[in-house]
């Protein structure tokens, strides 16, 4: 084989990968802020198409998943989904305490300290329903050894590395008038404020860190769902994925 061949060869096989690399999800193109770390995150389907509020357990054993009236638990790798629990009241986040999940609804502002200063944060209201069995059956109120949290959402802090993570607005507009662009990861180490390379452009419901130190990200809706909205056009169906990466990755 001449080296003009080996070189075609080579060409032909990259492209062959990319080929095989690209998304099986349509609303994904178009919708990139570090398309090259795709790769790098690994994506679960949650059943119904809609909005991922919270995560909570681990993707090795017992996942628990959230959407706004509805709660899952996974116990093969997001292979597959039971539905545990319906309301009609909104569902906002999960708290562990006292070796009980509690699923939230509603929700309070808490003041944080931000890049700028103080920043108001969403939290969770209060517990709606408890699980003893880490999902898989739902009690109505409060457990008896409750102590009044409410969890911040979009902001998860990593004990082990000392470093904070949340979810970040991008603005766009003028001064005196701004709506969300799109949401990103923000890790805050040493009062230092970095960007973590997520792939998509998106709205981002939640993050959540498990025992084995994987950043899970829940998503709302792809920023091309409401750019088309804007636009007047048919929206386009909500994602219901969850996204997660080791830790180690993001250093």
């Amino acid at each position: 084989m001449t080296e003009v061949n080996r070189i075609l060869v080579f060409v032909m096989i990259v492209m062959l990968l990319s080929a095989c690399y690209k998304s099986d999800n349509k609303f994904e193109h178009g919708n990139f802020v570090y398309p090259a770390t795709l790769g790098e995150w690994k994506k679960i389907e949650i059943p119904g198409r809609d909005v991922i509020q919270a995560v909570y357990g681990s993707i090795d054993d017992t996942l628990v998943a959230m959407t706004c009236y509805d709660l899952y638990y996974s116990v093969d790798k997001g292979k597959s989904w039971k539905h545990t629990f319906k309301t009609n009241h909104g569902l906002s986040s999960f708290h562990f305490q006292n070796d009980t999940i509690m699923a939230y609804e509603g929700y309070i502002g808490q003041n944080i300290e931000g890049e700028s200063g103080i920043e108001f944060q969403q939290a969770g209201l209060s517990p709606l329903v408890y699980s003893i069995d880490y999902g898989q059956r739902w009690n109505l109120g409060m457990p008896a050894q409750y102590h009044e949290v409410h969890p911040l959402i979009g902001n998860v802090y990593d004990a082990k590395r000392k470093v904070n993570y949340r979810v970040k607005d991008v603005l766009n507009g003028s001064e005196n008038f701004a709506e969300i662009e799109y949401q990103v990861i923000q890790k805050i180490c040493d009062d230092e404020f970095t960007q973590v390379a997520f792939p998509l452009k998106c709205y981002i419901e939640n993050l959540y860190i498990d025992k084995e130190d994987r950043l899970y990200v829940c998503l709302g809706h792809y920023w091309k769902f409401y750019k088309e909205i804007s636009d007047g056009k048919i929206s386009i169906e909500r994602p219901g994925v969850i996204y997660y990466i080791d830790i180690k990755k993001l250093q």
